[in-house]
């Protein structure tokens, strides 16, 4: 069984994960304190960890089809509008994250651990605009966007409004170094 935490509401998850005897969690995100104590981001994994049957815990960097959301405006202005700054992630393709958690869930090598999985380097969006421009044979650019632009874009083509703030949420806290990527 594959769970991609963010795709599931917590009342959810924990009614799930008390139906099953053994997980692949596709998790996301990954559990870091902060000052204020800790932090949302992870609550699936802790969870799986006090429950008592075996799991493996698959944790991604940022999947690259997320860029596609970014890329939307490209046709009307030339640019690859998000909000990462100067930020750079070790970029994963989903279908290589799920092709991972399905040898995982039919081997039990690697029971009780906790497994990364990464692109092979740290790309920031500078660097993804110009692999745009290349592949599109068009000169595209970089625009760094606020929260509150990425929150109107996401919400201009139909994401939902408890999904917008959750993938906000979830890049924020990405850009900001609350959930490390090593």
């Amino acid at each position: 069984t594959a769970i991609c935490a963010p795709q599931l509401a917590p009342n959810s998850t924990f009614a799930l994960l008390e139906s099953l005897n053994g997980l692949v969690s596709k998790s996301l995100v990954r559990q870091r304190a902060d000052e204020q104590g800790e932090s949302r981001f992870g609550m699936l994994e802790r969870e799986v960890k006090l429950r008592d049957f075996e799991y493996t815990i698959l944790q991604s960097a940022p999947l690259m089809q997320a860029l596609l959301i970014f890329a939307l405006d490209v046709p009307a202005c030339g640019c690859l509008k998000a909000p990462f700054r100067d930020a750079k992630f070790p970029w994963v393709d989903a279908r290589d994250l799920g092709r991972a958690a399905g040898v995982l869930a039919h081997r039990r090598a690697h029971e009780g651990r906790t497994l990364r999985i990464t692109g092979p380097s740290a790309v920031g969006l500078e660097e993804v605009a110009l692999r745009f421009s290349k592949a599109l044979g068009q000169g595209i650019a970089y625009q760094d966007i606020c929260m509150h632009e990425t929150r109107g874009l996401l919400e201009r083509v139909g994401v939902a409004p408890n999904r917008v703030q959750t993938v906000t949420e979830w890049w924020d806290a990405l850009i900001s170094g609350l959930v490390p990527l090593e």
